[in-house]
């Protein structure tokens, strides 16, 4: 078609409107070609913004309720501290009645060999009890500081890591955003899949699969 036109070879009647439709064709279809990119172009700017504001919405969901979380924990352990204290209080103050009982009963008795032996040999089998228990009682306090000593650090580890991906997340997502929604937290050791399926409902604190160009999600393409 090109070399017709160019030839400079007069065209009949016929053939010139046949060249006239097809530049008009041409330019018509060439117009729906770059409409079709331009339309393209913006659907995948606006999935990625969707995505992005939907990923930064996940990463401040999980953040919080990691702070939550590492909060709960440290409440927990100061209780049980606590009640460890009450304990250890009260096991003094029945040793302590123990020891006076004991040392007023041997006086009592007048003295005699036969009740101050026998009185000798269950104070030496309960003080070697004693010590045998609080032996165990240590090594259970220090195994269980050095396991809360490892979730502490698992925890803040983490609640470091989902506070940066916030702050990286922001700083990515364009300013000129729709306003999101704060998602409470359930403060239960791990969220379950129908707590995430339930919020996401109001305000989808989980992105959904991400689409390729086709339309269809990873899980689809398995």
């Amino acid at each position: 078609m090109a070399q017709l036109t160019s030839s400079g070879i007069p065209l009949t009647p016929e053939v010139d409107a046949l060249v006239t439709q097809y530049r008009s064709e041409n330019v018509q279809l060439h117009g729906k070609k770059l409409h079709h990119l331009v339309a393209k172009q913006t659907q995948a700017r606006k999935e990625l913004s969707r995505l992005s504001s939907e990923r930064q919405t996940f990463e401040k969901t999980w953040c919080d309720y990691l702070n939550k979380l590492v909060t709960l924990v440290q409440t927990q352990v100061e209780q049980r501290q606590k009640t460890l204290e009450a304990f250890e209080a009260s096991e003094d103050g029945w040793r302590r009645q123990l020891s006076e009982a004991t040392t007023q009963l041997a006086q009592s008795t007048g003295g005699k060999a036969s009740v101050d032996a026998s009185a000798m040999e269950e104070d030496d089998e309960f003080v070697d009890l004693e010590i045998e228990r609080e032996a165990e009682r240590k090594q259970a306090q220090e195994d269980t500081a050095a396991k809360f000593e490892s979730l502490m650090q698992s925890l803040q580890t983490a609640q470091q890591q989902a506070a940066q991906a916030v702050t990286r997340e922001g700083s990515r997502t364009p300013r000129r955003r729709a306003k999101v929604e704060k998602v409470d937290v359930d403060s239960s050791p791990e969220p379950s899949a129908e707590a995430f399926a339930n919020a996401s409902k109001s305000a989808l604190p989980v992105p959904a699969l991400p689409k390729d160009a086709a339309g269809k999600t990873k899980q689809e393409e398995y």
